[in-house]
């Protein structure tokens, strides 16, 4: 079922008891109605759809699954301590990804990065630190076929598919290698689906391991029609387990009761183990879905959090679509009526080519990134951020966030006279040095490293104006 590296991973974890475990919680979350039911006919129900626990291990399952156990220190038994340490570790290769395995190599573009990363966070607090910011993914086709309501991308309906021909085959093979000279082994975690359908392409499966043959990792699916064709589904599945040497949890969007019962009685425990099932049809008891894209205009508001804009980007990079031979440069944002999708997009080229391909994302680099801040444009912090001078005697200010509170930037000089150069919104980077080289002697120079220090910190705005 797993391959050697998931096995070292969770070396000390009873994953047999771990995928049953998940399963019941996913089937209590999903289907409720279930658990109401006598305690026997509970068992009888489990049992048939193959859960191969003891009543005992069940009745303990069901008496943690409403609790805290992710902050619980007390002693648990012993099936939910695997559980949590379960869900500790997907968590901490989460993070590393987040962190560390997603950063590209180019250093302009690792620190642009880095720099959105620190915005996003700043801006939607504890839902942006919750996005990974791949480098780059791909999409296999223009459009979509599913079309849901909620679609926070907008996905246009299903008009062209890159096909598996032998030139095609070349050009995949040529661009990830151009991916991986540019961008570095970061490439691999990136996703060949992003706003689309991965299995409207119907060789979906064969580009994702071409994708592995050479990055090094079968990237992570999201399906909203997994029952469309269980045996491909299944093999899918199986691909994706044989071939990480890293792994995401692969995600179900689940849009009927009628696709939740066949995901149950379809899928094995253990070939759920790695599944998210995200509920798309009963968000009573689940968080509401984010207010962008359709979202913003769906009838079924009932299900859209009313609190305006959040993002599903996880992108901050290039989003390669091989149908159509585009790349556009984006990363998120809070979606807005000028930015309904949630993400920016900075810039776009196109590519006949692998090496028409490499060149366009070296275009976009050298045009488009920069680790200094422009020095001739008039700087301004972001309209979300307030600023404060703070109470205590020292050199600094303090810039604050409705998402994520109070950022303080302190005991370096000249910090005071630059932020509040920034804050009236009209001085360029050379007009503030100038400034305060006359009124305080301060070092142009210095003055200069202080500004692009705030400009990495990702409070400078540079929001794009097209």
């Amino acid at each position: 079922m797993l391959n050697k590296i998931h096995k070292d991973i969770f070396n000390d974890i009873d994953l047999h008891k771990i995928a049953h475990t998940k399963f019941i919680i996913d089937l209590k979350r999903l289907n409720p109605k279930l658990f109401k039911e006598p305690m026997n006919e509970i068992y009888n129900n489990l049992q048939i759809y193959g859960v191969d626990l003891t009543n005992a291990e069940i009745n303990t399952i069901l008496n943690y699954i409403d609790k805290d156990i992710d902050n619980d220190n007390r002693n648990l038994p012993t099936i939910i301590k695997q559980f949590k340490n379960f869900k500790e570790l997907l968590s901490q290769r989460f993070n590393e990804a987040h962190s560390e395995l997603c950063a590209p190599k180019d250093p302009r573009l690792k620190k642009w990065r880095e720099r959105q990363i620190r915005r996003v966070k700043a801006h939607l607090g504890n839902e942006g630190k919750g996005l990974i910011h791949f480098t780059v993914s791909f999409e296999l086709t223009s459009g979509c076929s599913v079309g849901c309501p909620f679609c926070a991308i907008s996905s246009k309906k299903l008009d062209n598919v890159f096909d598996y021909s032998e030139r095609n085959v070349a050009l995949w093979k040529g661009v990830l290698n151009k991916c991986l000279e540019i961008i570095g082994g970061s490439a691999k975690y990136g996703v060949c689906y992003y706003g689309t359908e991965p299995f409207d392409n119907p060789n979906y499966e064969k580009f994702c391991s071409i994708y592995a043959d050479i990055l090094g990792h079968f990237p992570q699916t999201t399906s909203a029609v997994p029952m469309r064709d269980v045996n491909r589904t299944r093999t899918m599945l199986t691909l994706s387990r044989e071939k990480n040497n890293f792994f995401f949890m692969n995600r179900f969007s689940i849009l009927s009761n009628t696709i939740r019962d066949r995901v149950f009685n379809e899928f094995t425990p253990e070939e759920l183990l790695f599944v998210g099932l995200l509920n798309r049809f009963d968000l009573q008891e689940e968080p509401k879905l984010i207010k962008a894209g359709r979202a913003r205009s769906t009838q079924n508001q009932e299900l859209i959090s009313q609190n305006e804009g959040g993002t599903v980007s996880c992108l901050s990079g290039f989003l390669v679509n091989m149908a159509e031979r585009t790349i556009r440069h984006i990363t998120p944002c809070n979606a807005n009526e000028k930015w309904p999708t949630g993400q920016w997009e900075i810039d776009r080229e196109s590519f006949t080519d692998a090496d028409d391909f490499g060149d366009a994302i070296q275009r976009l680099i050298d045009k488009n990134i920069s680790d200094e801040a422009p020095r001739t444009k008039p700087l301004k912090f972001y309209p979300w951020l307030s600023y404060e001078e703070l109470t205590e005697k020292t050199n600094g200010f303090g810039l604050r966030s409705k998402a994520s509170g109070l950022m303080t930037f302190k005991n370096m000089t000249a910090l005071s006279e630059i932020g509040e150069k920034i804050t009236e919104g009209c001085h360029t980077p050379r007009q503030i040095a100038a400034i305060l080289n006359e009124q305080y002697g301060y070092n142009p120079a210095y003055v200069y490293n202080t500004i692009d220090f705030l400009f990495n910190h990702g409070v400078i705005d540079e929001e794009p104006q097209n």
